[in-house]
């Protein structure tokens, strides 16, 4: 027995259905028995990291689409270059592409130059979602932040994506952000 697990975009309710790049998973049974029955938890959590992937990719790309042009004279913006942005999650890292472009020639004085503006980069501040803040904060109150990060790593697909110091600096982070408020 074999499953095959694709990733299909769908802009709407009456957008017709994209086929994804192909398939996220394959799954194979080929022994019927109970033995081996649903997926196992290597095979849940790459197939989450996948989908997470997939997802996070789609949405910053049409998110990108509309920060093309100027907010102030609707110019579109030119473009420098593209660099990699590595997004933390609950299901891995995932690294999308932020592009780097001109500021637009309204935004400029006679004294200050045009630069170089990351719109991505100012989106995603901090570069990790708040699913992955709230879960590192909920069982770091609870457990020892190493024992923290290896029991959030043993469920979630996180390989080598946080560190016991990570949380640290996020937990104390967050609380110097709670005192401020």
């Amino acid at each position: 027995m074999r499953l095959i697990i694709e990733a299909r975009l769908v802009d709407g309710e009456t957008d017709p259905v994209e086929e994804g790049d192909g398939a996220l998973a394959v799954i194979e049974r080929t022994d019927l028995s109970l033995a081996e029955l649903g997926l196992t938890l290597a095979e849940g959590r790459s197939l989450l990291a996948k989908v997470q992937t997939e997802l996070i990719s789609q949405q910053v790309q049409r998110w990108l689409a509309g920060q093309s042009h100027c907010e102030s004279c609707g110019a579109a913006f030119r473009h420098k270059d593209s660099r990699s942005t590595v997004l933390r999650t609950v299901y891995g890292k995932v690294t999308v592409k932020s592009p780097r472009v001109w500021s637009c020639a309204c935004q400029g004085t006679a004294r200050t130059e045009q630069r170089v503006v990351h719109p991505l980069s100012k989106a995603l501040t901090r570069r990790v979602t708040p699913e992955l803040e709230y879960l590192q904060a909920k069982w770091a109150v609870h457990l020892p932040y190493r024992q923290a990060t290896n029991m959030l790593k043993e469920v979630l697909p996180l390989d080598k994506g946080i560190s016991f110091s990570s949380i640290r600096h996020r937990i104390l982070d967050t609380g110097k952000q709670s005192t401020l408020i």
